[in-house]
């Protein structure tokens, strides 16, 4: 690790583009940890947790590895963020950066999900009923009282990934930047998570459990659950927990969060709502796929669409 006071790498997100699970999957590695959670210590025009970790707390996490070499963090709205790239880069300019994108449409569905079940962050039954109150939430109108932050309802802006990328390639150059696409995620989680092995420079023939975390799935609507979720308390926490008994109640609360899923579906995409947003994201996956360098038809409107 080249500065024990910094991470070495950050997923800096999207949001429900396959972070948690490639951050516990690098956790795994006997070289890599991982601090748990998201600490949101960097972006500051982003209040994700209140009141934001001090530098020392923060410090504190990435010193907890338990002597792996190589530390990384995820925070899922470092790559919406317009400060983060320059923070994190201040802190550490040699750090490696996983972004990691997925088809508009579907992240914007999940998302809504997400903020639907767990506290019901957004009180708009579908997605196409909180794109329709969109632009009054910009105005600072009819944000539900359990909204974790504003922007988080935004969720047209939200996967412009084009522009948010290149805040990133700007500062850390091309070489220290590495984009996962998620269908290449769901389609090869093996060869993905080895390409990410090799842009980190850990052994790379090492093989986790390769199985899904984060499902949508309804949690606790209390105030004392929404102040837990919102307070740094919980990153101090997680920290003290020994390893073993963390990953033991955590696959308990993903068998439950499973099951509540299959038996709490969230709310289906329409057809309609697919098309409109696959319509309206055409010139952004047009600027993308010239970024990448990489073809995404996939997220492209039906023919006759």
């Amino acid at each position: 690790m080249s500065d024990a006071n910094w991470p070495d790498f950050f997923i800096v997100g999207a949001p429900k583009c396959g972070t948690t699970s490639m951050g516990r999957y690098l956790n795994q590695h006997p070289e890599i940890f991982v601090i748990r959670g998201e600490p949101h210590y960097f972006g500051t025009d982003i209040e994700y947790n209140s009141p934001r970790l001090k530098k020392a707390q923060y410090q504190a996490l990435v010193r907890a590895s338990g002597g792996k070499p190589v530390v990384g963090e995820r925070s899922t709205w470092y790559l919406y963020s317009r400060r983060a790239a320059e923070e994190i880069h201040a802190a550490n300019p040699r750090a490696r950066i996983i972004a990691m994108l997925r088809n508009p449409a579907e992240m914007m569905h999940s998302l809504h999900a997400h903020h639907l079940q767990r506290g019901r962050r957004d009180d708009a039954p579908t997605l196409a009923a909180a794109l329709e109150r969109e632009p009054e939430r910009r105005r600072g109108r009819g944000i539900p009282a359990a909204a974790r932050f504003p922007e988080s309802l935004f969720y047209s802006a939200i996967p412009r990934y084009t522009d948010q990328l290149r805040r990133y390639l700007q500062r850390f150059g091309h070489e220290r930047v590495h984009v996962i696409v998620f269908d290449d995620l769901v389609a090869d989680a093996p060869g993905v998570y080895r390409r990410a092995l090799e842009f980190l420079g850990v052994d790379p023939d090492f093989r986790p459990d390769f199985s899904v975390h984060n499902v949508s799935a309804p949690t606790p609507d209390s105030w004392l659950f929404r102040r837990w979720k919102s307070s740094t308390l919980r990153y101090r926490a997680r920290s003290l927990v020994p390893e073993t008994l963390y990953t033991r109640l955590r696959r308990r609360r993903q068998r439950k969060q499973s099951a509540m899923a299959r038996s709490t579906p969230r709310p289906p995409l329409t057809v309609e709502t697919r098309r409109r947003i696959a319509r309206s994201f055409t010139e952004e996956v047009d600027r993308l796929e010239s970024l990448l360098e990489r073809d995404l038809s996939a997220w492209r409107p039906e023919d006759g669409a």
